[in-house]
């Protein structure tokens, strides 16, 4: 459920170029100053792919993650390599 009060900016999309910690990091600050936690932070993470990175989303299995911190470290372990 997200927050009530829960308003978010319009963000800048991941698309592989940028080093994936700093995107993150910037990520959640975001998410953290529009009054989300860690569940709006996952649910709201495939909207901030773009269309060929969101493919990686959706090629993990189902319930892969536990936690969100999961996810996170995932998601710079794939991206890393590719960033410019």
């Amino acid at each position: 459920m997200w927050p009530h009060n829960f308003k978010l900016k319009k963000l800048k999309k991941y698309n592989g170029k940028e080093n994936p910690a700093n995107w993150i990091t910037l990520y959640e600050i975001a998410i953290w100053s529009a009054t989300g936690d860690e569940h709006v932070m996952a649910n709201y993470f495939p909207i901030v792919l773009d269309q060929a990175n969101h493919q990686w989303l959706l090629s993990l299995p189902e319930n892969l993650f536990d936690t969100w911190e999961e996810l996170h470290q995932a998601f710079i372990d794939n991206f890393i390599a590719t960033c410019k």
